[in-house]
């Protein structure tokens, strides 16, 4: 679907790969004077994140695609599972212990010493099995059962369920802001890891005022300049 792509396209590559560039620039320029210019490139930012699978098709050939490795769906002990309620669960037993245990907490015993065997038609077998036995309960029931025996596995949940997720709501991820125009509402809180996380309440300012202007003359540039992008919707 074109709206996952582009988000991680645009998120990940786009803006963590702009951050990541500028940050190693300061550090750079800290240590021996000069700046950079940054070419950063969605499309080189996206490729970064295909490293493993690029990486493995230029040292020995091979062609990785849907199916290919244990991240793609290649065994049954990694992948998504439908519940008796229509919910899903997500496995990743990939450490053979937790695997074992996966298998001996769903009466699949039988499994156990073929996590990764490749003989045809065995993996086939061992996640219908692994899928008969999700498809006895709902996703709740399986969760609360499999969680605390350490079987990596875990709920796929909604967004509307994530928000609501005791787990992120404790950490604070989710906040609540005010905003001139919307009133109240709730949005994600700060998540960068080593920023202050005890704000909960953020005042959202009025987004038809921006001090664009002075920031970018303070970075040097003249009005007449300034005026000109406004006025190309280069910025606002």
């Amino acid at each position: 679907p074109p709206l996952p792509g582009a988000t991680v396209a645009d998120a990940a590559a786009g803006g963590m790969h702009a951050v990541m560039a500028i940050l190693a620039a300061i550090v750079r320029r800290d240590r021996n004077g000069e700046g950079a210019y940054l070419d950063v490139s969605v499309v080189d930012g996206v490729l970064s994140l295909m490293s493993i699978h690029v990486d493995e098709h230029l040292a020995v050939g091979t062609e990785p695609g849907p199916g290919h490795d244990i991240l793609t769906g290649r065994y049954a002990c990694y992948g998504t599972y439908r519940c008796a309620d229509g919910g899903w669960v997500a496995v990743g037993a990939i450490e053979a212990r937790f695997y074992e245990r996966l298998c001996r907490c769903l009466g699949c015993e039988q499994w156990i010493d073929h996590q990764y065997d490749d003989t045809e038609g065995t993996q086939a077998k061992i996640r219908a099995d692994l899928a008969d036995r999700f498809l006895t309960r709902s996703r709740d029931e399986w969760v609360i059962e499999l969680a605390p025996k350490d079987c990596c596995v875990a709920p796929v949940l909604s967004i509307p369920e994530v928000v609501e997720d005791p787990h992120l709501v404790s950490r604070g991820a989710i906040a609540r802001a005010a905003s001139p125009t919307k009133g109240d509402y709730r949005q994600l809180g700060t998540l960068l890891a080593g920023t202050d996380t005890s704000a909960r309440y953020f005042e959202i300012p009025d987004q038809s005022r921006t001090d664009t202007r002075a920031v970018l003359a303070e970075a040097g540039m003249a009005q007449h300049e300034i005026s000109e992008l406004i006025e190309k919707g280069a910025i606002a």
